[in-house]
């Protein structure tokens, strides 16, 4: 029977370094790294007898049990591990060649204590890091060798824009272009370069026509996990050249994250780093309803207890809180509402110009009915990273709510053709919905409203606005059905708080006078017998 990738899950201490091999994470007061598998199981064995011989064909049995390894197996990843200890931590010379028989490595190992207390102190520690990533050189199928320079100029200003994403680590552009690279396999560049995921592709010029084909690989499992086609005409590629790289930034981060977040959610919980916690509260509004909702603040509650001074927690738990208020899923909203203040200024203090603190304020601010204040802070979000997916539907649904410019629509569609996997997609169509009926178009956001609950059927909000949507169209009884469909997903909706809330979009100051007088009717759509 093969034995575990990593038998024993004990921290221990490496030279001052915390070693957590059931996170595949080691850090230092110098920063903090995740390592493969299989990187962590050469440094455990190692870590086990300090200072002694390790055979050759001893590691590779404990790496590769099922026979599949090879020399040159062995070789990469005690080349991976130097060079994480080396660049990360400045731990050099630790792991010893001893010439034609194997490795030792020459540190001081301290175990540590299992208690509560001691696993409390290490995770409290800086977070993981950034996600890395390097745009490879275009191969050009071009039978015209004179339009080589659309594959060079793609992959540069691609890489200048990844650049962007505050998630992101990206190989520079002439790391990434070097000219041996291209004889190398795919995980041994991704090993010279130090990332794990390599961004390829194929640039093909056809009569007219321009065609690429974008391949995105996680070379940590040596698997490709995203793939996609663009085409557009020659004459009109270089004014289309930023939306198409754009739509590819963004398509890469959004895979990158869904990627990762899946192996997250097969961990326990009670393993989980404060980053971890933050990536499946997001996987949780996938299915978005009151139980997921109450699932992410426990999730951010617990991120803060292991990093409390995290300004991303606090922006994402502030985010959740308002919403909470919004659909009536807290017994106070005054306080409810009071707390995501706090959360908000304590982001803001801490982190005041990162995008996501910007993205997560504005959406904040919205929430309070602050239209243009939030409009500004999403501007300035997009502005820092346009390749995150969500920044660009709010932007898009303010855009039809502050400005009533339909250019907004268009915003939101970009989003879900760029990150169909996201898991706020379901939410996007949500806002496609929203923003055409404020734009007056009622059978399109009923489209919306449509889709949306295909994708995420149990969120009561598709079917009560929805419902706003029929009623403009005159059609009450569908409305009514509507209605019916939103309160049984959302047992606890009296028909106070349903006129209630109706009566504040009303008020908003934004509201057109024929939404403010839909508004203020909608009361009729509720269903007689409830």
């Amino acid at each position: 029977m093969a034995t575990k990738i990593v038998e024993n899950l004990s921290p221990f201490m490496l030279d001052g370094a915390s070693v957590e091999p059931a996170a595949l994470r080691i850090t230092s007061a110098a920063g903090s790294c995740i390592v493969e598998p299989k990187v962590m199981t050469l440094l455990s064995t190692l870590a086990k007898r300090p200072g002694d011989l390790w055979i050759r064909d001893d590691l590779l049995d404990r790496l590769w049990p099922d026979g599949f390894g090879s020399d040159e197996s062995l070789t990469r990843v005690i080349y991976v591990l130097r060079k994480a200890l080396k660049d990360t931590h400045g731990l050099n010379r630790i792991v010893v060649t001893v010439p034609k028989l194997g490795y030792r490595l020459d540190a001081k190992i301290v175990r540590e204590s299992t208690t509560p207390d001691t696993r409390a102190q290490h995770t409290n520690l800086p977070a993981p890091p950034k996600r890395s990533v390097a745009v490879l050189p275009f191969e050009d199928l071009s039978s015209e060798s004179n339009r080589r320079h659309l594959a060079d100029g793609m992959i540069r200003d691609l890489t200048s824009l990844l650049s962007l994403v505050p998630s992101l680590e990206v190989a520079a552009y002439s790391s990434a272009t070097w000219s041996g690279i291209s004889k190398l396999e795919p995980t041994a560049v991704a090993s010279a370069l130090n990332t794990r995921y390599l961004v390829s592709g194929t640039c093909n010029s056809v009569g007219d026509a321009v065609r690429l084909r974008v391949d995105l690989t996680d070379c940590g499992a040596n698997v490709q996990i995203w793939s996609k086609r663009y085409e557009a005409k020659l004459d009109a590629f270089h004014e289309l050249q930023d939306d198409v790289i754009t739509a590819i930034s963004t398509s890469i981060n959004s895979e990158i994250a869904v990627h990762e977040v899946k192996v997250i959610l097969d961990r326990p919980d009670f393993n989980l780093s404060a980053y971890e916690y933050i990536q499946a509260a997001e996987e949780v509004r996938r299915n978005y309803n009151r139980q997921s909702a109450r699932k992410t603040v426990d999730y951010l509650h617990r991120a803060l207890e292991i990093d409390p001074d995290n300004a991303l927690i606090h922006a994402s738990l502030a985010v959740q809180l308002a919403q909470n208020v919004t659909s009536a899923w807290v017994e106070n909203p005054v306080i409810t509402m009071s707390d995501a203040g706090k959360h908000i200024a304590l982001a803001q203090e801490k982190t005041p110009n990162h995008p996501d603190i910007l993205l997560a304020t504005g959406i904040y601010v919205t929430f309070t009915t602050n239209y243009e204040d939030g409009l500004h802070h999403l501007e300035s979000a997009y502005e820092l990273d346009p390749s995150n997916p969500h920044t660009l539907a709010m932007l898009g649904l303010h855009n039809c709510i502050s400005r009533k410019d339909p250019t907004g629509i268009t915003m939101i569609e970009q989003a879900e053709s760029n990150a169909p996997r996201h898991p706020r997609f379901a939410l996007w169509a949500h806002y496609r919905g929203l923003g055409h009926v404020v734009l007056g178009s009622y059978q399109a956001g009923v489209d919306a409203y449509q889709d949306s609950i295909v994708r995420n059927p149990s969120y009561f909000g598709c079917y009560t606005n929805m419902a706003f949507a029929l009623h403009a169209l005159g059609k009450t009884r569908k409305a009514k059905a509507a209605m019916r469909m939103g309160i049984e997903r959302q047992p606890k909706l009296t028909f106070q708080a349903f006129q209630a809330a109706t009566e504040q979009s009303a008020s908003a100051s934004s509201a057109s006078p024929e939404f403010k007088q839909l508004a203020a009717t909608l009361y009729s759509v509720w269903p007689d017998d409830i």
